[in-house]
């Protein structure tokens, strides 16, 4: 064998050689050498081995070249399985190679012959793992819950991963030679794959399938409520309304009962809703499906509803009917724990009455009108109200209210503090007693009883003649005998303390030229020191009295006066009158000269002179007859004006202007007096009377 080295021809020849000198050439021949091709490199793409569930792996030449062919040859036996003819690209065999065995490429140049060889490799085929079925508990479920993904069975020594849409878990469980499963959860709206990968010892992959599970989202979870927050309800009302304080469009939302019966249905409007009322005690819950997705979700909570029940009805009254005067309403038995309210006519009649316990009866008083009367029964912790079965019809009598007045001729017409006052009731109601009340004070000896027609109580009590304001209240107070059905109205009486006569103690009064002024003390001879007040506006003081005092002289014919002859005044709280002559005026010696005090309340236009005469003619201890025993009215008078004496004669009654002249006089010898009065103007006037040789002065108003 001879090689070369170098490209080209090369001559070859063959000698003989003996052992002596005389070769002997047997020949040449000439050698051309060429170069050989490059060698082969392999192409490999997917690996040197394969799982055997695969058919093999493809085997190639980089960067073939043309010209050279190439030759796939199985090395233990020398067998080409295959052929490719170079052309400057990447070249791959046909087929797959398979099997474990050694192989390599035979690179020959179609001109030359020259050959090269690659590098022996060897295809290796890996074992892979059985094929077992892969399923799902659920193949359409809802958001969030759990679904089971079973593998029917597993090799040992082979390793399986679960993985959700394309997505490995990184987990591996070895296999066991027995089943196998996952459980998975999704939030999601829509569907999920699942594949399990089994990967034996040689990493030879092997899916064991796919399986598809659809989820749907689950209905939102709302909060479950009671109208009003109330969670009880008495027997026979309307029960508690349940619901939710939101839904969704479209979902369909189930009220159950503790059986977990569904007792309703409504489908939400994306607002919160009430369920039709429910009239049975019990747990409630509320759940909400989505029937398009079959999803449920339990709302959050569930509520207790209590029915309480409602007192006893059937506990009876006394009376059940008929008249009455004086009839007390009585339950004769109670229920613990509950209050009874008497009602009138449907209406509440009196104050509620709590049980007193141990079922002991109870009274309601004694009413005051006729009417239908009726119980009602409250449970006290529960609130739970009723109407007892039973009622009471009663009549009831019952008193009316009356007017009462005066019984003077003039209405308004003041007493005098020791005169009398008489009551009288109009109208009076029969058989009902009348007592009067006087500043607030039952008189329990002044009473009259009704005959239907007017009736007069007499009040004879003597009255402190200092009484501060001139006024009674009087009331009158009205009773059925021996029952509480009673009534009471009240009514004001005028009561002056008109001025009385006052003693004029000047002793040997001497009306002289020289005469300009004097004293009267008002405080002597036994004359109560009252404290009068200058004050003509007549603003209540002490006895609310104030007094307006002039200085008059009569004239010698008694018909005529001079007023305001003089001042007079008197001090507050004082009892002396002091007097003074006007300067602009002349006296008389045969002229009586009068103070006339008017004591005017406050309340009243009426009013009363009271005349103290200075004049050493004239006793000091001028008339101490009380002014009112005389009766005078109307006053203020518009056509005529009654003057009375109930206790003598009346001789003359005189009627002064305000200018001190005479415009009226009536003579006569009467109790009583008429004095026509429509000639004259509207004013104020002067009344002057003479009765049993005493004289009389009162102011009189003309309207």
């Amino acid at each position: 064998m001879v090689s070369s080295s170098t490209r080209g021809t090369v001559t070859y020849e063959i000698r003989a050689i003996s052992g002596g000198s005389c070769d002997l050439t047997m020949g040449t021949v000439d050698v051309n050498y060429q170069d050989p091709p490059a060698t082969p490199v392999v192409l490999l793409p997917d690996g040197t081995s394969y799982c055997d569930f695969n058919t093999g792996v493809r085997v190639g030449i980089e960067a073939s070249v043309a010209g050279v062919g190439y030759q796939l040859i199985e090395k233990s036996g020398g067998t080409s399985i295959g052929f490719i003819q170079g052309d400057g690209k990447d070249k791959y065999f046909t087929g797959l190679v398979s099997g474990t065995i050694e192989y390599y490429i035979e690179a020959r140049d179609n001109r030359s012959g020259c050959l090269n060889l690659s590098t022996v490799f060897t295809i290796t085929a890996n074992s892979s793992a059985n094929a077992y079925s892969v399923s799902c508990d659920i193949s359409k479920t809802c958001a969030s819950n759990v679904v089971t993904i079973s593998l029917t069975g597993t090799d040992i020594g082979v390793d399986y991963e679960l993985i959700t849409d394309g997505v490995p878990s990184g987990t591996l469980i070895p296999g066991t030679g027995s089943s196998l499963s996952w459980s998975v959860t999704e939030p999601v709206d829509g569907s999920v794959i699942y594949e399990v990968i089994a990967t034996p010892g040689q990493a030879c992959e092997l899916s064991m399938g796919t399986i598809e599970v659809t989820y749907n989202l689950s209905p939102n979870v709302f909060n479950m409520v009671s109208e009003g927050g109330n969670t009880e309800y008495c027997t026979g009302e309307s029960g508690i309304r349940l619901g939710l304080d939101g839904s969704q469009n479209n979902i369909g939302y189930r009220l159950y009962n503790s059986a977990n019966e569904v007792v309703d249905y409504k489908t939400g409007d994306g607002t919160g809703f009430y369920f039709t009322n429910v009239h049975t005690s019990g747990t409630y819950r509320v759940d909400a499906v989505d029937f398009g997705g079959g999803c449920v979700s339990n709302m959050s909570g569930n509520i207790t509803i209590v029915e309480n029940s409602l007192p006893r009805t059937d506990i009876a009254m006394e009376p059940d009917h008929g008249p009455a005067t004086v009839t007390e309403i009585t339950l004769i038995s109670t229920e613990d724990g509950i209050r009874y309210q008497l009602i009138k006519d449907g209406v509440d009649y009196g104050a509620p009455v709590a049980a007193p316990g141990g079922s002991a009866g109870i009274s309601f008083g004694i009413p005051t009108s006729t009417g239908v009367y009726t119980v009602s029964a409250t449970n006290i912790t529960t609130g739970c109200t009723t109407l007892l079965t039973d009622q009471s019809i009663l009549d009831i009598q019952t008193i009316d209210e009356k007017e009462f007045r005066s019984a003077k001729p003039i209405v308004d017409d003041p007493y005098c503090p020791n005169e009398a006052r008489t009551i009288r009731l109009l109208k009076s109601q029969p058989d009902v007693v009348y007592t009067l009340i006087r500043d607030g004070v039952k008189l329990s000896d002044k009473t009259g009883v009704g005959t239907g027609n007017d009736i007069e109580i007499v009040d004879d009590t003597t009255l402190d003649e200092k009484r501060a304001n001139g006024i009674l209240n009087y009331g009158v107070f009205a009773e059925f005998p021996g029952t509480v059905i009673s009534k009471t109205f009240t009514k004001t009486i005028k009561i002056f303390a008109w001025p009385i006569q006052f003693d004029a103690i000047r002793d040997k009064l001497h009306i002289k030229s020289e005469f300009t002024e004097g004293t009267i003390d008002l405080a002597s001879n036994d004359v109560p020191a009252y404290s009068y007040y200058v004050d003509p506006v007549g603003h209540e003081y002490d006895y609310s009295w104030a007094v307006i005092y002039d200085f008059i002289k009569k004239a010698p014919d008694e018909g005529d006066d001079e007023p305001y002859f003089g001042d007079v005044s008197l001090a507050s709280g004082s009892t002396v009158l002091s007097y003074t002559k006007h300067p602009d005026h002349n006296h008389n010696d045969s002229v009586a000269y009068y103070i006339n005090l008017l004591g005017c309340g406050p309340t009243h236009n009426d009013t009363s002179f009271v005349s103290v005469i200075v004049d050493s003619d004239i006793s000091t201890n001028i008339n101490k007859a009380p002014k009112c025993d005389l009766i005078i009215y109307p006053n203020p008078a518009t056509s005529y004006v009654l003057v009375k004496n109930p206790n003598g004669l009346i001789s003359s009654v005189k009627l002064y202007g305000s200018t001190g002249k005479l415009v009226a006089q009536t003579d006569a010898s009467s109790a009583e007096i008429t004095m026509h009065l429509e000639h004259l103007a509207k004013g104020i006037y002067l009344l002057e009377i003479e009765s049993e040789g005493k004289h009389y002065t009162e102011k009189l108003v003309i309207n």
